[in-house]
């Protein structure tokens, strides 16, 4: 099966193109997509789907560029190589990967680089960021509930917070 959709949405995202192959039986099924939002955000999926079992076992990979049109709402900017693993059932997918930002930005703030890893359960997201740039670190645990609601737990250490700062001075 190959198909391939143009200009898709679901809101905030929008001009997604999407190339699809399947190939297999209605047991197992190798996948292979590619979906591109203009020419600055490309993602990768490849690896197999069982459907009768409603399971996968899928590489998620890519390049994002343009973070404004994936998140129009939030002033963030940078580039995004990411690299994820997903396993299991449709309802209860794990996953396991990396992301690095680079020339990542807040609003008028530069935050440099970012390297993330991710590592979810059934139950618990669990997060950690790295910015060299600030010497700094934190983590968070998202629990995952039916209610999608999300308990965030952050700790932030060795930042360097003259950095921070960017010279201004505190009261």
């Amino acid at each position: 099966v190959t198909g391939s959709g143009r200009n898709l949405a679901r809101a905030p995202i929008a001009g997604v193109d999407l190339d699809l192959t399947a190939q297999g039986t209605p047991q197992q099924m190798a996948i292979d997509a590619r979906l591109r939002q203009g020419d600055a955000n490309v993602a990768f999926v490849s690896g197999n789907v069982w459907p009768e079992e409603r399971r996968v076992s899928a590489r998620v990979s890519g390049m994002l560029r343009d973070l404004g049109t994936l998140m129009p709402d939030a002033p963030v900017a940078g580039t995004v190589d990411l690299d994820v693993q997903a396993d299991g059932p449709f309802d209860a997918l794990t996953a396991r990967g990396t992301a690095t930002v680079t020339g990542a930005r807040y609003d008028d703030f530069d935050v440099g680089r970012l390297d993330a890893t991710v590592d979810v359960d059934s139950s618990v997201a669990h997060i950690a960021v790295v910015s060299p740039d600030f010497n700094a670190r934190a983590t968070a645990d998202i629990a995952r509930a039916d209610t999608r609601e999300a308990a965030v737990t952050l700790n932030v250490t060795e930042a360097d917070l003259a950095r921070l700062l960017g010279g201004r001075t505190m009261p």
